[in-house]
C-alpha cells in the first residue's frame, strides 16, 4: 500500500529529528534539557546551568520531575527506565543518561 504525502512527510520528519538527536553533543543535550525545564516550569533558562540541581533550581518535587521526564522522553523519542534515574539531580547527569539512548 503506497504512503500518502502526509505519511511520507511525517516519517521524513521523524528520521530527521532522530538523525539530529544522534549527533547532539553533551553540551547541546544539556542546553535542550534546560530549555524543556524552563518552558515547563516557566523558569528563566539563564538562571539554569548543567550543574544545577533541578529540584532546587526549579523548586519542584519528584512528581513534577517525572512530568519533566515525560517531556524529555517525548522530545527525544526515548524511554528511560526509572531505575536509571535514581540519584539523577542535575541536567548534566540527566544528559549522561540520555547520551546512551539518543
Amino acid at each position: 500500500m503506497p504512503q500518502t504525502a502526509i505519511q511520507t512527510a511525517f516519517v521524513s520528519t521523524k528520521l530527521t529529528e532522530r538523525q539530529t538527536t544522534h549527533i547532539m553533543s553533551k553540551d547541546e543535550l544539556i542546553e535542550r534539557l534546560i530549555e524543556l525545564a524552563a518552558k515547563r516550569f516557566k523558569a528563566p533558562k539563564e538562571e539554569l546551568e548543567g550543574s544545577s540541581d533541578f529540584f532546587d533550581a526549579l523548586a519542584i518535587d519528584s512528581f513534577q520531575a517525572m512530568e519533566l521526564m515525560t517531556d524529555v522522553e517525548e522530545a527525544f523519542d526515548v524511554e528511560v527506565p526509572d531505575y536509571e534515574l535514581q540519584g539523577v539531580r542535575t541536567f548534566e547527569a540527566l544528559a549522561v543518561v540520555l547520551e546512551s539512548r539518543v
